[in-house]
């Protein structure tokens, strides 16, 4: 499994994360959203989208906090989980990410990046 964790303050543009995703693994993301005086936001209400999309454009996967992102309330934490069936799919070439938070009130940026997807060299092609 590849993870990538983070905790981070909220920055109006939100963090940019340039991850590693090997196709046929799963690969897990953690974030913990914190405001300026490092207190957790609350995410009790809120959702979240995340989006890969290659680089012209074209949408690849979406997932929400109903279908691979689990939200954690009172303590901010966002955990993204993306199966090895999903990373499989996934082309080998660079991609770009956005992952939003709507707080019921506005969206806002939590991350964005590239992510690079390589081979995976343990499987044998069939």
């Amino acid at each position: 499994m590849s993870i990538c964790t983070e905790a981070l303050t909220l920055k109006p543009e939100g963090v940019v994360i340039n991850p590693e995703i090997i196709q046929q693994t799963t690969w897990a993301l953690s974030l913990q959203w914190l405001d300026s005086d490092n207190v957790a936001n609350d995410l009790t209400s809120a959702t979240a989208k995340l989006s890969i999309k290659d680089i012209s454009g074209a949408q690849l996967i979406v997932l929400t906090e109903t279908a691979g992102i689990t939200l954690g309330g009172l303590t901010g934490n966002i955990d993204v989980l993306l199966t090895s069936t999903q990373t499989a799919t996934l082309p080998l070439q660079r991609l770009r990410f956005n992952l939003d938070i709507n707080t019921g009130t506005e969206i806002k940026p939590i991350a964005r990046g590239e992510i690079t997807v390589r081979k995976n060299a343990n499987i044998t092609p069939t």
